[in-house]
């Protein structure tokens, strides 16, 4: 694996570990992801590099530390855009900071560039949900319908849902309990989790409408122990998802060994099949054994523990 080709494979992996609330193997991730881009000098990656970082620090409500990769973000940023993209998650940061007025005055005026629609509507949504904290509705509203008025980001729709959830709270509208099942289900069905953590740190009341809704109660416990939001789970009487135990101390069998340096190289169940004579079967046998082993959940997981010890 080149290493152009290997920083574009973990700028997306961070980038989807962020997006979909996996904060503490994002971190994780990033990790590797900087000391790549530095070590083959790929500077081009380092600005998006520094504001997933940013952003999952945000995740895991470590304000203090998304402000600093934020500001390492802006300041390697090569084109306009990419410092626009980090306007937008420091002034989101605001917000669930409690801030939402310097979120508003961050967003205000609309920035002059953008580099596509779709991270125009994800400004609009965003500047919608901190009008959304600060009361001001019929504005918040209103930006929010522009945000979904062309080309849009996964981004916006979930935090437009939730803005919109948010007024009917704030205004005691009978559809309230509606609108925030409806934001909670598109961000599961996005997989855009880390919009919804944002949104209801912003305004915790949506959470606490969402935790009265019986069939979200676990999916919503779950992403709250992802987010480290323990306190405010356990407030709303929802439960922790369990932790996993390790067990690194066990050996890889050789076979073992073969389809982890093959999962490290990227390769599918079906391609390790392959490659190995096997069948896909007892290829998902050897990963389930492989990932107990060494003590992680997930392949991704395995993955990072392989980029580490360089089998890749």
């Amino acid at each position: 694996m080149t290493p152009w080709f290997r920083s574009s494979f973990l700028n997306a992996w961070v980038f989807a570990l962020t997006f979909s609330g996996r904060y503490p193997e994002a971190l994780e991730a990033s990790e590797l992801q900087i000391a790549e881009a530095n070590k083959y000098r790929l500077s081009f990656a380092l600005p998006h590099a520094y504001l997933t970082r940013g952003l999952a620090f945000r995740g895991l409500s470590e304000f203090r530390q998304a402000h600093t990769w934020f500001d390492r973000a802006e300041q390697a940023a090569d084109v306009e855009g990419r410092a626009t993209a980090t306007q937008i998650a420091r002034a989101l940061t605001f917000a669930a900071e409690g801030r939402a007025a310097d979120a508003v005055s961050l967003l205000k005026p609309e920035p002059r560039f953008f580099p596509t629609q779709s991270l125009r509507s994800e400004y609009l949504a965003g500047l919608a949900l901190a009008l959304a904290a600060t009361s001001c509705f019929e504005d918040s509203l209103e930006r929010a319908s522009e945000a979904l008025g062309g080309p849009r980001s996964v981004e916006a729709q979930v935090l437009v849902a939730c803005t919109k959830a948010i007024v009917a709270i704030r205004r005691s509208n009978l559809n309230a309990s509606a609108l925030a099942e409806r934001a909670f289900e598109v961000a599961i069905l996005t997989g855009n989790v880390d919009s919804f953590v944002c949104a209801y740190r912003v305004v915790p009341d949506l959470a606490v409408c969402v935790s009265r809704i019986e069939s979200s109660r676990y999916d919503l416990g779950m992403l709250m122990s992802r987010a480290s939001d323990d306190a405010l789970a356990s407030e709303l009487g929802l439960a922790s998802s369990p932790t996993f135990t390790q067990s690194t101390n066990q050996s890889l069998s050789p076979r073992e060994t073969e389809v982890y340096d093959l999962i490290a190289r990227g390769l599918s169940n079906r391609a390790i099949a392959q490659a190995l004579f096997i069948s896909e079967a007892t290829v998902k046998v050897h990963v389930r054994r492989i990932l107990e082993k060494l003590g992680v959940e997930t392949r991704t997981q395995a993955a990072l523990r392989a980029a580490r010890d360089g089998r890749s």
